[in-house]
């Protein structure tokens, strides 16, 4: 009987393994997203995105940014590799602060995954401006 037991239990674990699906960047290339409240996020946003195109809306319940904030903003992204990618602001779909041009004209925020851990990607941020590299870790999950 003690057999039995260990086999139903055994088989039952390589049924979930088998049955269960690990994340990979593929899964980051559509769908939605929240980056959630860090360090370095005070406030989080809803990310929908669409291969190389996506939607990020700024969520401030309390209105505690100013009313000239941009609380939705569009990005190009262009894939570097099946993981990494930089994104650059859409020109064509808002209008253009002074920091998005800076971002646009220094070749875009490149993004670098670091590990896929449950639904969350994590990323290495980076933007150089006149040979300074400035970094921001970021957790992005799927919804």
């Amino acid at each position: 009987m003690n057999k039995l037991k260990i086999l139903v239990i055994f088989l039952t674990l390589i049924t979930f393994k088998i049955h269960s699906q690990e994340m990979t960047c593929e899964d980051f290339k559509s769908g939605t997203f929240i980056i959630p409240i860090s360090e370095n996020m005070p406030l989080p946003y809803i990310i929908t995105r669409e291969d190389n195109k996506q939607i990020e809306i700024l969520e401030d319940p309390n209105d505690i940014l100013s009313p000239d904030f941009q609380k939705e903003q569009f990005v190009i992204i262009e894939w570097i590799d099946e993981c990494n990618y930089i994104s650059k602001y859409d020109e064509s779909k808002m209008d253009m602060t002074e920091f998005h041009k800076l971002v646009n004209d220094n070749g875009g925020v490149l993004n670098k995954l670091i590990k896929i851990e449950d639904n969350c990607f994590y990323l290495k941020s980076s933007l150089t401006i006149n040979g300074k590299t400035e970094y921001l870790d970021i957790v992005m999950c799927k919804k």
